[in-house]
């Protein structure tokens, strides 16, 4: 069994967010979680509101205002990072479930050939009683023994990889160079198309994420029109189209750098510039599944939102 004190969960820290980010980790704190949690400190935050033994916040401060720079602050930040066996990403306002964090410590301890861990993913949203059950939310398995394959699997899936729980490893050489994309969207990306290239992705049973819906704007990739007309939208593309033929060793010809290109990126650009309606069939069992899923695991969904929900008990730090 991992000691806790080798697992890093990751959160920012951003100023005018910073009451999000305590109800995240006192849930934490409630729900058992034992380990350490890094606050990457954006600018305009006091440290000394947030004193917990197993906080640590960051002592420079990043100036936060997208997935790009939350990235680029966590590579700068790798020296303090890499001291741990596992560590997971988390936003400011999810909430990673302990049991999961220790189950997936647990499988990657006994499975080196795998990169990370997903489990059951859900979405909640705000109402007058608090937060709630909406929807269970899209995760992936990536069990394919070659990279290139596993990389077709994520395609197949797709949703946000790096929510992963990982080998630290992983996680630092997943953003490295990072600092060279300057656009949110695209900084997520290339993280999501890249990690599959690491290892094999397992899927627990276990309840791993809870989620507010709709996502808060700094952490949203933007709507179609903006992202296009962004100056940043297409050096960030190239480069990162570059890094990811780099990354899978594609053969140089165009052809064969096209094909990758329509394979990976071109299939998540398709989606989003030409989102198709539901289907009827989709209609129909979508709904259906998200009862299921609510009945499967409600006693556990429950606690997880009851720790965001209780406003009253003692606030950590």
């Amino acid at each position: 069994m991992p000691d806790q004190q080798n697992i890093l969960v990751i959160i920012p820290l951003i100023a005018g967010r910073e009451d999000h980010f305590q109800r995240t980790i006192n849930a934490m704190f409630t729900l058992g979680y034992e380990g350490s949690i890094l606050a990457i400190r954006g600018k305009g935050i006091k440290a000394s509101r947030f004193q917990n033994p197993h906080l640590m916040i960051t002592s420079k401060t990043y100036n936060l205002n997208g997935m790009a720079s939350i990235f680029q602050a966590i590579e700068l930040e790798s020296n303090l990072i890499k001291q741990y066996k596992y560590v997971t990403y988390c936003d400011d306002d999810n909430l990673i479930n302990p049991i999961f964090i220790q189950q997936a410590a647990s499988f990657l301890h006994l499975h080196q050939d795998y990169a990370g861990c997903n489990g059951r993913r859900l979405l909640c949203e705000q109402t007058d009683a608090g937060l709630v059950f909406l929807a269970q939310y899209a995760t992936q398995r990536l069990e394919a023994g070659q990279a290139k394959h596993r990389l077709q699997q994520y395609c197949q899936q797709g949703g946000i990889l790096f929510y992963a729980f990982l080998q630290t490893e992983v996680l630092l050489e997943s953003v490295a160079g990072i600092e060279s994309i300057d656009d949110d969207n695209v900084a997520e990306i290339l993280i999501n198309y890249r990690l599959p290239k690491f290892g094999k992705f397992a899927l627990l049973s276990e309840l791993q994420l809870a989620r507010p819906y709709p996502r808060p704007t700094i952490f949203n990739i933007p709507d179609i029109l903006s992202w296009l007309r962004s100056e940043n939208m297409q050096p960030s593309m190239m480069t990162c189209l570059d890094m990811l033929i780099c990354d899978y060793d594609i053969d140089p010809s165009m052809k064969a750098q096209n094909n990758f290109f329509m394979s990976t990126i071109g299939c998540y650009l398709q989606r989003r510039f030409r989102a198709a309606p539901l289907r009827t069939v989709s209609r129909f069992f979508k709904p259906i599944t998200n009862i299921c899923f609510s009945v499967l695991y409600g006693k556990k969904i429950s606690r997880m939102l009851d720790a965001l929900n209780d406003e009253n008990r003692h606030v950590i730090g």
